[in-house]
């Protein structure tokens, strides 16, 4: 099979990748997992940038969050340039960007020690990383900051992945995307997978905040709009607004989803 002819580029003099001249990576020598994406050397700096063409990128990598460095994290890059970040341990998304996507120069240069992913671009938002899936003794939840079982991914047609979780008997599928049209929003769907002895005690945390206020109906500003929620979803019952040692959480009882086991939100940011 022709598969076109092959160009060569050098990383520092230590790592070698090999691509097409469409620009469709084959072989990567660090341990990197690319899809129909493409690495931009920048050689006067020494930098290595991930650049989505026409499929998405995901990309496991550590990030930095308020000064802690997160080791089970994974990057999505899309070719719309509207990108996100997942701390896998929480189901939670903790960064969402736009323009370029990722410096991973201390990933993959010397002996990687600081390892750490950058995002790049623009309008980078940073989120709380705890976990979105509560378990109500009462008043209390028994584990609020509990981590998930992360069950892997699957690809879409365009390559952006649906992420799978598992917690306490419950499954979760979480898909998360955004539009050409409009890429000011970023959409998430989560799907549960509940029955009818363990849905009535579960609520999901759509936010973390030092202060959630209300808008109008199913839409909420988060930290004075620092990024706005709404929910898509048909709801029996209001979200609740709740006061933590934190500040406060935005949360929702699955029970209270109309007909359905899927939340729909998206953010604005």
């Amino acid at each position: 099979m022709n598969t076109g002819s092959l160009k060569k580029f050098d990383f520092n003099k230590r790592y070698r990748l090999f691509v097409l001249t469409e620009k469709i990576p084959i072989l990567i020598m660090c341990f990197v997992s690319l899809t129909f994406g493409t690495l931009r050397a920048q050689d006067d700096k020494d930098e290595i940038i991930l650049v989505p063409q026409n499929r998405a990128i995901v990309q496991r990598c550590f990030l930095e969050l308020d000064g802690v460095k997160k080791t089970f994290c994974v990057a999505v890059g899309e070719p719309n340039k509207v990108h996100y970040a997942l701390d896998l341990s929480t189901g939670a998304i903790v960064k969402i960007w736009k323009g370029d996507f990722l410096e991973a120069t201390t990933m993959w240069t010397g002996r990687g020690q600081e390892q750490l992913a950058e995002p790049l671009g623009n309008k980078i938002l940073t989120i709380k990383s705890n976990s979105s899936i509560l378990f109500e003794n009462g008043s209390k939840h028994k584990n609020a900051n509990q981590s998930l079982e992360y069950k892997g991914y699957t690809l879409d047609v365009k390559g952006s992945p649906t992420f799978k979780y598992a917690n306490d008997g419950i499954e979760v599928e979480d898909r998360i995307w955004s539009t050409v049209e409009d890429t000011q929003k970023l959409h998430r769907d989560i799907r549960f997978s509940l029955n009818s002895s363990n849905g009535e005690n579960i609520k999901y945390r759509l936010a973390q905040g030092a202060s959630i206020r209300k808008i109008k109906k199913n839409v909420y500003s988060i930290n004075d709009k620092s990024y706005i929620i709404t929910i898509s979803s048909k709801l029996k019952s209001e979200p609740e607004i709740q006061n933590t040692s934190h500040g406060q959480d935005l949360v929702i009882p699955l029970s209270s989803i109309k007909n359905s086991d899927v939340l729909e939100y998206y953010i604005t940011w």
